[in-house]
């Protein structure tokens, strides 16, 4: 009878323990990882609102976090609580090792728990707004008209992954016109890296060309700037002003200014970028205003 009573409590803890884990979405099989985008379907996957964004990944996997995970009803993201946590799980359903990665669209911040089936805890870290040298997922990447990070990952034949992923939301890289929903999206590791070299070779050309571009407005930048010192006429200072942003603005149409200048700062670079071409259009008004 006494031991009864010594192991009633136990009892109880892996009782309560195992009511936490009822709750947790079917796994979702992946029998094939070509695919180029896809998205794990709503009844697969849980969300959390972190009101207070202070739960750690520890809280969110037991009692009382844990309880009040649920599925997403509303079909849009409330900026008024930026952070939420998802979980949900993946077996490759394959006989052979499915190399697949996670777009974190929209997302500012982002970390990802990943547990294998070994029992062993991945955490890596990414999201637009995460300095480059943190961010962990392969950078520099898009996917059709916006910029995304992909966060790769290899399973293997018939690994269960069980994946928590805590995202942060603001108004980063905010369009009114993108629909604004929670999706957990994926696609083939392979298919995106092909992609985005087809894509992203446009892209080297049009860098070299806008750099090239800087650098002459640069140069007649500078070179009516001293007109302007030696007449002390306004028009060139005006005129000077304009090529400079004119080339400016240019130099950032494949964000080469981010690239090169400001990759540990991408949340001052998200505002910044709304502003560059607002000053060519004002010295040029100028510039007309006193020809």
């Amino acid at each position: 009878m006494r031991k009864i009573l010594l192991l009633l409590p136990l009892l109880l803890v892996t009782i309560q323990k195992n009511h936490a884990q009822n709750n947790f979405p079917a796994t979702y099989e992946l029998n094939t990882d070509t695919s180029l985008y896809d998205i794990v379907p709503n009844g697969y996957w849980q969300m959390l609102e972190d009101k207070e964004g202070k739960l750690s990944f520890e809280q969110v996997n037991q009692s009382p976090a844990a309880d009040h995970f649920h599925y997403d009803t509303n079909r849009k993201i409330n900026f008024q609580i930026p952070t939420y946590w998802f979980r949900f799980a993946l077996k490759n359903s394959s006989s052979y090792p499915m190399k697949i990665g996670f777009y974190d669209t929209y997302k500012t911040t982002s970390d990802w728990y990943i547990t294998r089936a070994n029992g062993r805890l991945i955490h890596k870290v990414s999201g637009l707004g995460t300095p480059w040298s943190k961010n962990e997922s392969l950078k520099f990447m898009s996917f059709f008209s916006w910029s995304v990070n992909f966060m790769p990952l290899t399973i293997e034949p018939g690994e269960v992954v069980v994946i928590y992923n805590r995202a942060y939301y603001d108004y980063f890289n905010y369009n009114y016109t993108d629909p604004r929903q929670f999706i957990i999206s994926f696609g083939s590791t392979e298919k995106a890296i092909l992609q985005n070299y087809v894509v992203n070779e446009s892209h080297y050309f049009n860098s070299v060309h806008d750099s090239f571009f800087f650098g002459v407005m640069l140069l007649a930048a500078i070179f009516n700037f001293f007109f302007y010192l030696i007449i002390r006429e306004r028009t060139y200072f005006y005129f000077a002003c304009y090529v400079f942003f004119l080339g400016f603005g240019r130099f950032n149409i494949d964000s080469e200014f981010y690239l090169v200048f400001l990759r540990e700062h991408p949340g001052f670079y998200a505002f910044f970028s709304n502003f560059i071409w607002t000053f060519t259009d004002f010295f040029l008004a100028f510039f007309y205003g006193h020809c």
